[in-house]
């Protein structure tokens, strides 16, 4: 299947709507797919790709494309990095 469907059938289940349907594909099934509307997502990426800049869904898509099937485990490093007050 491909993410999108995967997608569309978890948020099929009652309580669960798109960033958990997109988070539990990415962590639970290893697909690459980032919730492109996650606040924490987007600053990270403005952060350490666009010198602090607000970003856009285009932006995240952007970098989603970069990454291919490694999208999901970079935004997860840059998210810890984030986390732990790294500074590029």
């Amino acid at each position: 299947m491909s993410k999108d469907e995967v997608i569309e059938i978890l948020t099929n289940f009652r309580g669960i709507r798109r960033w958990t349907a997109k988070y539990i594909a990415a962590r639970g099934l290893k697909l690459p797919v980032i919730p492109k509307d996650d606040l924490g997502v987007r600053r990270t990426i403005s952060m350490f790709y666009y010198n602090g800049r607000s970003v856009g869904e285009s932006e995240v898509s952007s970098f989603e494309e970069a990454f291919g099937n490694y999208a999901s485990v970079a935004i997860f490093y840059l998210l810890v990095a984030m986390r732990r007050g790294i500074k590029v």
